[in-house]
Formats: structure tokens, C-alpha cells, sequence
């Protein structure tokens, strides 16, 4: 019978710790799956949106990172088969979600944490049928003349926000063409309230600043009455100038020497680069992926 030797005491304990150490759970990278009759479907988190006449359902499910640990991505379930997620290199998930549908277009815009790109709110645009989902576009946060635009699309105030529950905005023909818009309040900095509102449109699937006059005639001229003999808001000048009813070179007179204002003169200014701006997202790049729900 072979003999073996007793170890040191000395020794017993740092073995102890490593054995324990290996004997760990290790997650694999992937999404957290549970198992649903048959088969498996990736663990989601809060609500989901079912998108209109398909069994398709949107939402945050649960990522295991080798990196990070435990994180969320936005992902589409078609069915017990096909799921597909949002993947980049920065963004972990989209948090306090608003979203809408039109015509088989789904918009959803939320906050991207984990970036260090200097965006925060992201808005995704999808085309969706019944058994299939395409990303088309992505904006965030635009910097132009050195501002930052940040944004958040508009939902009916009346709706209370529940946990990681989505609010709904409306995707619809506003000015009549044919081409569905999106209404987003426009942050500048750390001013509070917004500064002012804009509407996006889908122009050949792609999300684009609706620069249509009559858009924002209405706004113009609900901040002019609320105004009246006040001291005038930065949006008082945006729509002003969106209607060709206030030239920029009056808005730098009225606005001379206002630190609190004056930027919205650069912002005017470049109203040409605002596209280009919210799409300008640096090097980071975002697909759609199908992920194989047989993984265990």
C-alpha cells in the first residue's frame, strides 16, 4: 500500500483557500436563460412591449459578462427559436425606456449606461414583420458648436412610470407627408427644464430632424403668448428661427451679453450639422445578433 506523507500544518490552510477558490461558479458569457415548457427563452427584466399583430416581444434581458458580471441589453424574442439584441461595445442596456410604433417602424430611446463616449440618451430605430427584426438607425447625444443636445422623446404626462416599465410616445404623420414624426425635448447642459422641443421624422428609414416650418408655428406662438412682455426662453428664438420668423442676426442683438442664452446663437448657427450631430456616435458601432437559445 502506498505510504503518503502528512503535510504541514503551514501548508493545509493556503490549499484549503485555492480549493475553494476553483470550487466557484463560473458564469459563462451569454444571457440568462430559464427554461419555459420545452424549451428556453433568455430571462427578461421588467415589462416587455409586444409589437403590434406579431407574438414578438421587446424589452431588457438579463446578460452574464465575463467582464462585468451581470448586465441588461435591449433584445427582441420572435419565438421559442429566434431571439435577437442590440450589441456594442459601451452600452450595456437601455434603461427608462420610451417607445412607439407605426407601420411596422418600432422607435424605443433610453439611457445608454456604460459609455464613456460622453453620450447618454440613445434613441434605436427598427423595422419589424411578423417573424423578423432589422435595425435601421441610432442617434444620441448631439454636440454641435461644442453644446451638447441631449434628449428625451415625449410621452403623455399623465402616465406614471412603473418599475423598468416603457412609456409609450407617439409615432405618427404630424405635417401630412406621408412620413412619420417623433416630438423629443432638447437638454442643453445641466439646464432644467428643457430648453426646447424638435421633431424627428423617418425619412428612408432613417432618423432625421424635421425642419418643416408649420411643425412649430404652434410652439412659437404658445411660448410668445406664455411670454408676453417677459423675458423670452430659449426656445422662444428656436422656433422663431425654425419659422423663418426671427433672423439670427436679431437673436444676437436681443440676446448680447446674456451668458445664460447666448449659446443658442452657436446652436443656430450650425442648424445645418444637428443631423450629422446625432448621428455622430464616435467609433462605437451597433448590431443586431442573433443569440442561440439551445445554450445552456
Amino acid at each position: 500500500m502506498r505510504k503518503f506523507r502528512k503535510l504541514p500544518t503551514s501548508l493545509m490552510i493556503p490549499l484549503l483557500l485555492v480549493s475553494l477558490f476553483f470550487a466557484l461558479p463560473v458564469y459563462s458569457e451569454g444571457f440568462k436563460l430559464k427554461k419555459v415548457g420545452s424549451h428556453y427563452e433568455p430571462e427578461l427584466i421588467g415589462e416587455s412591449i409586444t409589437l403590434p399583430d406579431t407574438e414578438i416581444r421587446a424589452g431588457t434581458y438579463k446578460y452574464i459578462s465575463d467582464n462585468v458580471g451581470e448586465i441588461e441589453k435591449l433584445g427582441f424574442l420572435v419565438n421559442s427559436r429566434q431571439f435577437y439584441f442590440v450589441q456594442s461595445n459601451e452600452y450595456s442596456h437601455c434603461d427608462e425606456a420610451n417607445y412607439g410604433v407605426n407601420k411596422g417602424y418600432f422607435v424605443i430611446d433610453g439611457w445608454g449606461y456604460g459609455s464613456v463616449s460622453g453620450h447618454n440618451r440613445l434613441m434605436f430605430l427598427f423595422r419589424y414583420d411578423k417573424d423578423y427584426v432589422r435595425l435601421l438607425d441610432v442617434i444620441g447625444q448631439a454636440y454641435v458648436a461644442s453644446y451638447g443636445m441631449d434628449f428625451v422623446s415625449i410621452t403623455n404626462p399623465k402616465e406614471k412610470r412603473g418599475y423598468l416599465s416603457p412609456l409609450k410616445t407617439d409615432v405618427k404623420d404630424v405635417d401630412g407627408n406621408g412620413r412619420p414624426e417623433i416630438k423629443i425635448e432638447i437638454y442643453t447642459g445641466d439646464k432644467s427644464p428643457p430648453a426646447f422641443e424638435l421633431y424627428l421624422e423617418i425619412v428612408n428609414d432613417r432618423l432625421q430632424v424635421n425642419f418643416n416650418s408649420k411643425l412649430y408655428k404652434p410652439l412659437f406662438e404658445n411660448v410668445k403668448r406664455k411670454y408676453k412682455g417677459k423675458i423670452k426662453p430659449v426656445s422662444y428664438y428656436v422656433y422663431g428661427f425654425l419659422m423663418k420668423r426671427i433672423g439670427i442676426e436679431r437673436i444676437k442683438t436681443e440676446l448680447a451679453g446674456d451668458k445664460d442664452r447666448f449659446y443658442v446663437v452657436k446652436l443656430l448657427e450650425n442648424v445645418d450639422k444637428w443631423n450629422s450631430a446625432f448621428h455622430d456616435l464616435g467609433d462605437e458601432k451597433f448590431e443586431l445578433l442573433q443569440y442561440n437559445l439551445s445554450r445552456r
